[in-house]
């Protein structure tokens, strides 16, 4: 009989254990659901910012493929996104500015970050000219996993300035006509 009531008593004991157990795996599910929603939240407010941000962003990895491109990046290359991941960012450079392109890609592997104007080929083939804000990024063991990048389209810009230089050339021709 001894026997029998210590086994009630475990019995009762091991049931109050297993709902407290019970009851923190429901309010660990709890945490976990609200902190998924917190999450999807933060994701969708992202996305807003990336999908209607001005500038071109896209993420190239350690091999120079790019695996992210947003709408706006689109807009200004020409190409669909999904055309975009099966691209290098080499592959939007004229072939006599590759040398300085790889120059700075090799820059960014050291973890050099920067931003510089440069000429780039839309898909049609035509020439524009962006501005072109560029981050590495680094695993926390310190390994390159590729960079983050943003462009703004400058074409306007150059023609501009191209424009005033030529004005420019021109009244000094003309000032040294006058002058003779």
């Amino acid at each position: 009989m001894k026997d029998e009531s210590k086994t009630k008593k475990q019995l009762i004991s091991e049931l109050a254990e297993l709902r407290r157990r019970a009851a923190e795996l429901e309010a660990s599910e709890a945490e976990q659901k609200q902190a998924a929603s917190a999450l999807r939240d933060s994701e969708g407010k992202y996305r807003s910012i990336v999908e209607t941000a001005m500038e071109g962003i896209f993420i190239v990895d350690d091999q120079a493929r790019i695996i992210f491109a947003n709408q706006r990046w689109s807009e200004i290359f020409g190409y669909r996104r999904e055309e975009a991941v099966q691209m290098t960012h080499f592959d939007l450079v004229f072939p006599e500015d590759l040398p300085q392109m790889k120059k700075r890609w090799e820059s960014r592997q050291r973890g050099s970050k920067g931003s510089y104007e440069f000429r780039v080929r839309r898909k049609d083939g035509s020439a524009v000219w962006v501005l072109v804000g560029v981050s590495p990024l680094f695993s926390p063991g310190g390994e390159f996993l590729g960079t983050l990048d943003m462009v703004a389209d400058i074409t306007g810009t150059k023609k501009a300035e191209e424009a005033l230089q030529q004005q420019a050339r021109l009244l000094r021709l003309s000032y040294d006509a006058i002058l003779v």
